[in-house]
């Protein structure tokens, strides 16, 4: 439920086997302003993925990473998206109710999609657990 200006949601993704991302997809609707992606290594070690400061609901796209990243087992992906349920947000559709989720764009949504594949998966053979496939 959305209550004010904002608000913030964190998304935490732990690794538990190592990946690669290769892209990235924020996905609110209307009162959605800003979502940032990091990675959390085991060692504490924080590295920003991706910031989109100024989110647009009519701009929603896939970010593809410009090189893919090795992230070992033990990480997290963190994912914190904002939104802005005031006056001061011109799309906002209804300011004076509160926000439940929901898929129509006059609700909200909060969606940090991920696009990767698990290290050790051969993705090239019909079955990726059976090495003679």
């Amino acid at each position: 439920m959305l209550a004010r200006r904002d608000a913030g949601f964190p998304a935490k993704a732990p690794v538990t086997e190592a990946m690669t991302p290769y892209a990235l997809s924020p996905h609110m609707h209307l009162r959605g302003k800003d979502m940032r992606y990091v990675i959390v290594y085991p060692d504490g070690r924080e590295q920003p993925v991706l910031s989109v400061p100024r989110y647009d609901f009519n701009w929603q796209l896939f970010y593809d990473l410009e090189q893919p990243i090795a992230i070992p087992a033990g990480s997290k992906i963190v994912a914190t998206g904002h939104y802005d349920n005031s006056l001061r947000n011109k799309y906002n559709p209804a300011p004076e109710k509160e926000v439940f989720w929901s898929e129509q764009s006059w609700d909200e949504m909060y969606e940090p999609y991920i696009e990767y594949t698990i290290d050790s998966q051969d993705l090239t053979r019909r079955n990726p657990k059976d090495p003679q496939a």
